[in-house]
């Protein structure tokens, strides 16, 4: 009962194991924002946002606190989604090759 409360307000709290397993993933840079988005709806929250799985990526890849699915003001999403992807685009040109070229394409589908 009281999880349908909270999926109702919008106050979905996610589990533990789905947090540790994106942290990991993020900070060893193999998740971008849709793969958050894609494993957040693996395990079972389909009405997640590209905006929301931003937020969680930033939150996880900064060490920012994260208890309640809350979206920030649209201010702050332009910031976190800038710093997603410039801090995506610094690790591809540093990284070199053919599949450094893939993945700064895949960061540029991300930004359109």
């Amino acid at each position: 009962m009281n999880y349908a409360l909270n999926k109702i307000s919008g106050l979905i709290k996610y589990p533990d194991y789905v947090l540790d397993h994106l942290k990991t993933k993020v900070k060893s840079r193999r998740y971008a924002i849709k793969d958050v988005q894609d494993w957040l709806t693996e395990c079972g929250y389909d009405d997640v946002s590209c905006v929301e799985a931003a937020n969680v990526r930033y939150r996880l890849k900064n060490d920012l606190p994260f208890k309640l699915n809350v979206k920030p003001p649209p201010s702050e999403q332009g910031i976190i989604e800038d710093f997603l992807h410039n801090t995506d685009l610094a690790n591809e040109v540093t990284a070199g090759g053919i599949e450094s070229l893939n993945n700064l394409r895949t960061v540029h589908e991300g930004l359109t």
